[in-house]
């Protein structure tokens, strides 16, 4: 489970608009599927994404974040520190 523990400082979705990935001032970056939001079963419609992993390595705020999941790739930027860019790959 997910459990974010600051502000969201940034968001970015996919070009298919299936996952969202928000980063964080707690400095992690979580990736989300939103494909079913809208969707409706017979327990009602969906309206909540939900969480699918959450991703490590900065020191700092994240400030930027972009996902391509064509290419099983998410990017993330944080405040100037010796782990600015993080690339996380499948």
């Amino acid at each position: 489970m997910c459990m974010l523990t600051d502000l969201v400082t940034c968001v970015a979705l996919d070009q298919c608009g299936s996952f969202l990935i928000t980063g964080s001032r707690d400095t992690t970056c979580v990736v989300w599927d939103v494909s079913h939001l809208g969707t409706s079963s017979s327990s009602g419609v969906h309206m909540t994404p939900r969480p699918v992993q959450t991703l490590f390595g900065h020191d700092k705020a994240v400030t930027c974040v972009g996902i391509m999941t064509e290419l099983d790739m998410a990017v993330s930027g944080s405040l100037v520190s010796a782990d600015a860019i993080q690339v996380y790959a499948r």
